[in-house]
């Protein structure tokens, strides 16, 4: 297009660089429906599970016992150190990362137990952190103090509470509040300070996040079961048709 012609006026959106600025303009709107869609997608996925299609596929999964390489991931996911319900010794084990708070993972918490109740003699559920520090602020802290929790054996006093006043936690807690959780909780306060000051729980969610990292979660909750990834919550009556007639 000859913009130069004499005596001819063009508006801006005529010109060369109109039309670019126009063009551009579109892409940026599409890329942003795009990203919108796919977050809502994978929201809707992380919310309602799309349980029953990743457990039938792991109900029909033929992955050998003796793969070295799943084998060498659950040796790094069945951790020894962290909380757990159920058998200790089952063979049938599913580890679950977590956010305190992430509303999906407050969904699971009451389902978890359910399982543990009815199947814990069968299963083994082990609990891990995956603090998204990026979408929670104060996610860290609350799993810090649950990993201290856990050196006292409170660990699932302290998550029944954060997961049921999910909503009274702010960004950072102060002294007094933490003290006032201690109490609640029945945990030492001298012990959970030595805790905290050590670092020691820092490291140990930072371990625990880092895994998580490795195997590509994304969300909360995330399941591996037997080493094989699920992603969002999964209702009872799926977790059960899974169970049952192991």
């Amino acid at each position: 297009m000859d913009n130069n012609i004499p005596g001819r006026q063009f508006k801006w959106y005529q010109t060369g660089w109109g039309i670019t600025l126009i063009a551009l303009s579109v892409v940026v709107v599409l890329a942003v429906i795009g990203f919108c869609i796919l977050v809502g997608v994978y929201w809707w996925k992380i919310k309602s599970g799309g349980g029953d299609a990743l457990l039938s596929q792991i109900n029909s999964s033929q992955i050998k016992k003796d793969d070295p390489i799943m084998a060498a991931r659950r040796k790094e996911l069945e951790t020894s150190d962290d909380p757990y319900l159920g058998n200790p010794s089952a063979t049938k084990v599913i580890v679950e990362f977590v956010d305190f708070k992430c509303s999906n993972s407050q969904v699971a918490a009451p389902i978890m137990r359910k399982i543990a109740d009815k199947y814990g003699y069968k299963v083994k559920i082990i609990v891990r952190d995956f603090p998204m520090e990026s979408l929670y602020k104060g996610s860290s802290q609350l799993a810090e103090l649950a990993s201290c929790a856990n050196e006292q054996g409170r660990f699932w006093l302290a998550s029944d509470l954060f997961f049921q006043n999910q909503d009274q936690f702010g960004e950072s807690l102060e002294k007094e509040r933490i003290d006032s959780l201690a109490d609640i909780v029945g945990m030492d306060k001298g012990k959970l300070w030595e805790c905290l000051d050590s670092g020691r729980a820092r490291i140990e969610v930072n371990k625990d996040y880092a895994t998580g990292f490795k195997y590509k979660i994304t969300g909360t909750p995330t399941f591996f079961i037997d080493g094989q990834k699920v992603e969002g919550v999964v209702s009872w009556e799926e977790w059960e048709k899974y169970l049952k007639n192991l």
